[in-house]
C-alpha cells in the first residue's frame, strides 16, 4: 500500500510525532511505502535542527532515513513561493522559527495539501494522512482557508463529506464542522440532516465493516430542547428526520441530551454519533479518547486521516511530543482502504 503524509506545519510537533510513529511501528515498511509532500531543503533544516535524534536526510537521494534505517520518500511540492522558501532556507538560512506562527510555514502546509489531495485522487496512493496545521499561518497568505477537511473535500469535487472523530468504538460524526455557534441552527435543516444520516450509515458499514450499524443523534438544546421549551430544531427538523430516516430501514435513535448522553455511558451502546455542532462532540471525545483519536474526512473518494491533535506549538522542538495520535491515524488508514477493498 502507498501512503503520502502532508508537511503540516514545519513549526508545530507534526513531523516529531510521524518520526517516532515509524520508528516505532518498523513492521509497517514490510507492507507499506511511505512519501512525504514536502521540500527536501526545508525538512533537511528542519530534521537537521529539531530532530536528528530520529532521522536524517539520504544525501543522494530524496529520502529521510530514520534510526531503524527505514526510508520516507520526499516529493517535491511544485508550487513557485514553496521552492523560493526552500532556496532562501538554503541560501540566506531563513529561520523558520519552530513554535510560532510563520507565514512561510502556512504556504508549505495549505500546497503540500493541495498536491499531496491530488496525487491521491489520482490513485498514485491508497491513503492520505495530513499532519497538524496551523490556520492562522495559513490565513497569512490565504484569508480564505477555512481547514483542510473543506479544502480536501472541494478539492475531491464533492460536497457532502463528513468529519468524523473516531478512537476505537467511538466514532463521531458532526451535522456542522467549523461554523460558528449564531450559525449553527440554520445550517441544522431536514435535507442536511438525512443526506448526513444516510451517509453516515454508509459509511460505517463500508469503512468500518459494521453490518446492522447503531447510531444515536444528539440534540442542538440543552436537554434536547424539553420539548420545545429551549428551542424548536428538535421538535421542527430533528425528530421528524429521525423518523423519516428509522421508515427508511436505519436504525437511529434520538434525540439525546448531550450533557447525560456521555455521562451515563450511553455512547457504549452505539456504533455512531452525530454531534450538531464542533465542540458538542469534540470536547467528550477528546476527554474520552485521551490522546489516541483520529479525525476521518468519509464519504470521500480517497481515504485521509489524521491525529486528532493540533500544532502544540508551545512544546514543539522539545521532543517530548506524544505519537499516539498520528500513530492510531496510520493504522485506521490502513484499515479502512483494507475494509473498503472488501
Amino acid at each position: 500500500m502507498n501512503i503520502i503524509f502532508t508537511i503540516g506545519d514545519v513549526n508545530g510537533i507534526g513531523l516529531e510525532v510521524l518520526l517516532k510513529a515509524l520508528n516505532k511501528n518498523e513492521k509497517w515498511f514490510d507492507f507499506h511505502r511511505f512519501s512525504i509532500m514536502g521540500n527536501a531543503i526545508i525538512l533537511k533544516y528542519v530534521i537537521e535542527k529539531h530532530y536528528s535524534n530520529f532521522a536524517s536526510i539520504c544525501e543522494n537521494s530524496n529520502d529521510i532515513l530514520l534510526k531503524s534505517s527505514k526510508k520516507i520518500k520526499i516529493i517535491e511540492i511544485k508550487n513557485t513561493n514553496v521552492l523560493q522558501i526552500g532556496k532562501a532556507t538554503r541560501e540566506n538560512n531563513l529561520d523558520l522559527n519552530i513554535g510560532k506562527i510563520s507565514k512561510e510555514a502556512g504556504i508549505i502546509s495549505k500546497h503540500s495539501i493541495i498536491e499531496a489531495t491530488k496525487l491521491t485522487i489520482s490513485k498514485d496512493f491508497d491513503a492520505l494522512i495530513t499532519l497538524p496545521i496551523c490556520k492562522e499561518a495559513i490565513h497569512l497568505s490565504d484569508k480564505f482557508f477555512i481547514g483542510h477537511t473543506e479544502l480536501i473535500t472541494a478539492l475531491c469535487n464533492k460536497k457532502n463529506s463528513i468529519m468524523i472523530l473516531f478512537s476505537g468504538n467511538l466514532r463521531i460524526a458532526l451535522a456542522t464542522i467549523h461554523t460558528p455557534i449564531f450559525k449553527v441552527s440554520k445550517q441544522i435543516t431536514a435535507k442536511r440532516l438525512r443526506t448526513l444520516i444516510k451517509n453516515f450509515n454508509s459509511v460505517l458499514k463500508k469503512n468500518f465493516g459494521i453490518i446492522s450499524p447503531k447510531i444515536a443523534a444528539l440534540g442542538l438544546n440543552p436537554h434536547s430542547s424539553d420539548n420545545s421549551m429551549f428551542g424548536g430544531e428538535e421538535n421542527k427538523i430533528i425528530n421528524p428526520t429521525i423518523k423519516i430516516m428509522q421508515k427508511k430501514g436505519i436504525n437511529i435513535a434520538g434525540t439525546f441530551s448531550a450533557d447525560g448522553f456521555f455521562a451515563s455511558k450511553n455512547y457504549l451502546n452505539y456504533d455512531g454519533i452525530i454531534a450538531m455542532y464542533h465542540d458538542q462532540g469534540l470536547i467528550p471525545f477528546k476527554m474520552l479518547a485521551d490522546g489516541s483519536g483520529v479525525n476521518f474526512t468519509a464519504n470521500l473518494p480517497i481515504v485521509r486521516t489524521s491525529p486528532d491533535h493540533g500544532t502544540a506549538f508551545e512544546i514543539a522542538g522539545k521532543n517530548i511530543a506524544n505519537e499516539r495520535s498520528i500513530t492510531e491515524a496510520i493504522s485506521s488508514a490502513i484499515c479502512i482502504v483494507e475494509n473498503r477493498r472488501c
